[in-house]
């Protein structure tokens, strides 16, 4: 996988996390997983870099949930050893910053450490792409503004939609209760009729029975049957609004699918315009939508930070004297086709040879720096150095603050007697010579 990750702990101290990454790549990002601590919604994410030589850098990075990723830059680990990072995350006056995690960079053989290139060229190339960068991202920013208008509308048709098909299922389940009560009209309707047929039927019998009160029952019976006909002529008016109900039922649940079918519509379209269906929608929405421009705008004005960031680095290096450090390297790994202004740090002793402006033969200690010339020389940024002492009774040099006694000099046996107290035999004083 193309990326590094780590877990890291920021409410407790435990052994550093440690990275291995080489000198001056860019390639493998860096991500951290915070396990401790919940990161709110809203904060900001930046990485801070001290180098092994005492230099720094402080750069975005970016926050999604509770994790970090680190775009890493060729500056960040230009220079080999142990480099510390550190994650610094920000909400408003709120600040946490991680424990040191130990990132050991490992020297970069490959490259020949950093390259250098004209100044005043790179400069004007810089500042063109600058300006196409920055005009890049205006016309994909606005073509994303527009789009993002764009999604909103449909946004707002959908939800339209979505409120008519509400209306349209609502109306049909009024019209659908309507039908139910309709119905249950309709069945009692029936009811009252059965029981006027039976009562007519009841009176008709008592008529048969009794001659006396034939006349008062068939009339009765009469009413009944009038009364029945009236309850199933209702009974059929109900029904028929039953039906008519159920219809309008029926028609509302037909528009409420059609609505529904409308809102779904609406709402593939919204998605298309905002982050893209796989060109189902429309031909290339999947690069054709509003994310899809907001993210390009990011990457320009992302490219477009660094380029400048690239070009503060040129004109710090110009205005500095054209000196530009270029690492610690041993003598034996000086370059062949040195570039001018190029520093290095030697990390071990070495004695000159015809490349230097002092000539060859001249003895410097490890820690000497030494950088290319413009006349086409090694020069040693340090004067004319003492690279040993040692006595005449003494085989090796010794180095730093030397002691020189009597012994080192091969004088141990040498008395310290004053000339006046000396017992020298046959010796005339001037006294006697006199």
């Amino acid at each position: 996988m193309n990326k590094i990750e780590k877990d890291i702990n920021v409410t407790r101290y435990d052994i550093p996390v440690r990275i291995h990454y080489v000198q001056s790549t860019n390639s493998i990002p860096l991500i951290f997983h915070v396990k401790d601590y919940e990161i709110p919604s809203g904060s900001t994410a930046r990485v801070y870099v001290k180098r092994p030589d005492g230099t720094a850098e402080y750069d975005n990075a970016v926050l999604n949930g509770n994790t970090v990723t680190v775009a890493v830059k060729k500056t960040m680990f230009s220079v080999a050893g142990d480099s510390r990072l550190q994650i610094r995350i920000a909400k408003g006056e709120d600040v946490l910053v991680s424990f040191e995690i130990l990132v050991d960079v490992r020297k970069n053989h490959a490259d020949g450490g950093m390259k250098s290139e004209n100044i005043t060229d790179i400069f004007d190339e810089t500042l063109k792409d600058l300006d196409k960068a920055a005009k890049e991202a205006g016309i994909k920013a606005g073509e994303a503004e527009a789009s993002a208008r764009a999604a909103k509308a449909s946004e707002t048709n959908a939800a339209n939609s979505a409120t008519a098909a509400a209306n349209s299922a609502t109306s049909a389940a009024g019209s659908a209760a309507t039908a139910t009560i309709k119905a249950n009209e309709a069945e009692a309707s029936a009811r009252e009729a059965k029981t006027s047929e039976t009562n007519a039927a009841s009176s008709a019998a008592n008529a048969q029975a009794s001659a006396e009160t034939a006349t008062a029952k068939a009339t009765a019976a009469a009413n009944s049957a009038t009364s029945a006909a009236g309850s199933a002529s209702t009974a059929t008016t109900k029904a028929s609004e039953a039906a008519e109900s159920a219809e309008n039922a029926l028609e509302s649940e037909t528009n409420a699918a059609t609505s529904a079918e409308l809102a779904e519509n609406h709402a593939l379209t919204s998605k298309s315009y905002a982050v893209g269906t796989g060109n189902v929608v429309r031909p290339s929405d999947e690069t054709d939508n509003s994310r899809a421009y907001s993210e390009l705008a990011q990457r320009l004005t992302e490219e477009a930070r660094k380029l400048l960031d690239q070009a503060q680095k040129i004109v710090s290096a110009a205005t500095a004297g054209s000196l530009i450090p270029a690492g610690t390297i041993t003598f034996a790994e000086l370059p062949e086709e040195p570039k001018v202004g190029y520093m290095y740090n030697i990390s071990d002793d070495f004695t000159t040879d015809a490349r230097f402006a002092e000539g060859p033969g001249v003895f410097y200690r490890a820690g000497a720096n030494i950088y290319w010339s413009k006349e086409g020389q090694w020069d040693v940024m340090v004067g004319v150095q003492v690279t040993g002492v040692k006595g005449e009774a003494e085989s090796e040099y010794r180095f730093g603050n030397v002691n020189i006694t009597k012994a080192n000099m091969g004088l141990a046996n040498a008395e310290d007697t004053a000339d006046a107290d000396k017992r020298v035999a046959n010796a005339a004083t001037l006294k006697d010579s006199g």
